[in-house]
Order: C-alpha cells, then sequence, then structure tokens
C-alpha cells in the first residue's frame, strides 16, 4: 500500500547474477533453512515471470496511478517508478 504521492521502487540489482544462480541455489536455501524447496522454487519462478519495465508501468497505469516514470540506476542496475499518486 501507498501514501498519496508516494514512491515505489523495483530493485533489479545485479540482475544477471541473481538470475543464474536464484533457480538453484534458493530453493536449496529454503530447503536447508524452512524444509520447503517447492516455495521457493515457484517464488524464483514467479519473480522471473514479473513484468518487464514498461509493461509494468502501463498496468499501474491502468488501474489509476499517474505521473508514473521509470528512471535507471546504472551503477545498481534498477528500475524506480517515482512520483506515483492514486
Amino acid at each position: 500500500m501507498l501514501q498519496l504521492d508516494g514512491m515505489m521502487c523495483c530493485n533489479l540489482h545485479l540482475w544477471r547474477v541473481y538470475d543464474q544462480f536464484s533457480l538453484s541455489v534458493i530453493p536449496l536455501l529454503g530447503k536447508v533453512m524452512a524444509s520447503d524447496w517447492k516455495s521457493y522454487q515457484y517464488l524464483m519462478e514467479s519473480i522471473r515471470k514479473f513484468a518487464g519495465q514498461e509493461t509494468f508501468k502501463e498496468i499501474i497505469e491502468e488501474v489509476g496511478f499517474r505521473n508514473v516514470t521509470n528512471r535507471n540506476l546504472e551503477l545498481l542496475s534498477s528500475t524506480v517508478a517515482s512520483r506515483l499518486e492514486v
């Protein structure tokens, strides 16, 4: 939930490295730490299917957000959606 005029950040920090190991390492950690490999595998698959930057922007604009902008932060490989208003 966002406040009026709130800001939402979608961090894709180190996406390439994360993507290479997420389907094998994170479910294994889930199995070791929570005895639940399957849920962590599903989580990683869901993250991989998440909408791209422009598609996500269109989706949140369709549900009423205004003045949505994307800003790529080169150092962190991140996307920031800012100036969101309901």
